[in-house]
């Protein structure tokens, strides 16, 4: 798909989760600064130093709230981050077990046990000069260096032992992560049976008893194995996994939209309840940074919302009850902020007016008025008035509304 095809689609159905990441760059603001404030304070520093963090982004329809994640998601990134970047309309999040699986399903979780592998390699057993790929270290060592197969056998499991030993992870986290290491560094043909148990599936009891866990992943034991995964992680070089949760606010819808997952009563509490014990163990669940975006009116929904599980509303409620933005809240109103950025709103019409030749407009200046109303976000509205290709002035007035 071309760059100009892409706005196309945005054009018939305006939405970020239809950009490319270059024009999610092209076209984001750092609306009150909060972008380059999280980068500083919490992905630069407090998560990547050891703590975890639990945060919500609010906002209307057409605030941003897409665009602002998609951001993070990419900052994040390139800052060295593991980033699962999840859509809870596709997947469903009742449980702690479903959002593991989500995360490892969007994390390249091979790639974190080559990072390990190469750093016992090079900083345990000191073969620095070793630049193959890990599954090629045994046999170098056969070939290359010489050295009997029974020695580094035992040479290398014990610097598998010495790396892992410090690191404080969950008993059954650590002995399937130790077994895929080995047989990484081996070559092993059954390296499914770790792998696998690690992405959540569920093995059968030959296949545990081999690794000598006790269970597959459950809803007992997923809060443990997910922050073992983080600081597992950040052993292995990265600062920390970013978990970016979009249109959480499909947990509280009461009706069902075909293509979209529906939850029940019972399964909002589930998930709900899962939310709230993730933000009281946040503080022993280090280098991990969750972040949930979700419609304001939907979630604060006495009937649905999180209002109706009253042991997470207590926990939130004060942080969105504020005369102004406090951007070390764990609840974000980002309809607030663009009534506090004016500058940025101005700016807003100007950035994406750079992209008017592509745009085709997606209705007449009349329907567009008209499907696009004061119940959308300040943001929303500006962007289609740009691409309907109105005048806009945008005044105090305007942020007053």
């Amino acid at each position: 798909m071309t760059h100009q095809d892409a706005w196309r689609i945005f054009s018939a159905h305006p939405g970020a989760e239809m950009l490319a990441d270059s024009s999610i760059q092209e076209t984001f603001l750092d609306v009150g600064g909060l972008e380059a404030f999280w980068r500083k304070w919490y992905l630069e520093d407090f998560i990547s130093s050891g703590y975890g963090k639990v945060k919500f982004l609010f906002g209307g329809m057409g605030a941003g709230k897409t665009h602002w994640l998609r951001r993070l998601a990419i900052t994040s990134d390139q800052l060295g981050y593991l980033v699962a970047f999840i859509d809870a309309r596709l997947v469903r999040l009742s449980d702690i077990e479903e959002l593991y699986r989500a995360v490892v399903a969007a994390i390249p979780l091979a790639a974190v046990v080559d990072r390990a592998c190469r750093k016992i390699i090079v900083d345990d057993l000191g073969y620095r000069e070793f630049d193959g790929d890990v599954v090629e270290f045994s046999y170098w060592l056969e070939h290359d260096r010489e050295l009997d197969p029974a020695l580094f056998r035992r040479d290398i499991r014990e610097a598998v032992d010495r790396w892992l030993h410090p690191q404080d992870l969950a008993t059954d986290f650590l002995l399937a992560i130790r077994s895929w290491i080995y047989q990484r560094l081996m070559n092993e043909t059954n390296q499914h049976v770790p792998e696998g148990w690690l992405l959540g599936e569920k093995l059968m009891a030959p296949e545990r008893k081999s690794l000598g866990v006790k269970s597959s992943i459950n809803r007992r034991n997923a809060r443990a194995v997910l922050s073992s995964l983080a600081a597992f992680s950040h052993a292995a070089g990265f600062p920390g996994i970013l978990m970016a949760i979009d249109n959480f606010d499909s947990v509280a819808k009461t009706t069902r939209t075909e293509g979209e997952i529906y939850y029940t009563r019972g399964k909002r509490d589930q998930s709900y309840e899962m939310m709230r014990q993730l933000i009281d163990e946040s503080v022993h669940t280090p280098f991990l940074m969750l972040v949930l975006g979700g419609d304001r009116q939907r979630l604060s929904d006495s009937r649905s919302g999180f209002p109706s599980y009253p042991a997470l509303w207590a926990r939130i409620e004060n942080e969105i009850s504020t005369d102004r933005v406090n951007r070390f809240a764990d609840a974000i109103v980002l309809d607030d902020l663009w009534q506090e950025d004016i500058e940025n709103v101005k700016r807003l019409a100007s950035v994406w007016s750079l992209h008017h030749p592509e745009i085709t407009p997606p209705a007449t200046r009349a329907e567009t008025e008209t499907a696009v109303g004061l119940e959308w976000s300040l943001a929303r509205r500006v962007v289609m008035a740009v691409m309907s290709d109105r005048n806009l002035d945008i005044g105090e007035g305007d942020l007053d509304e």
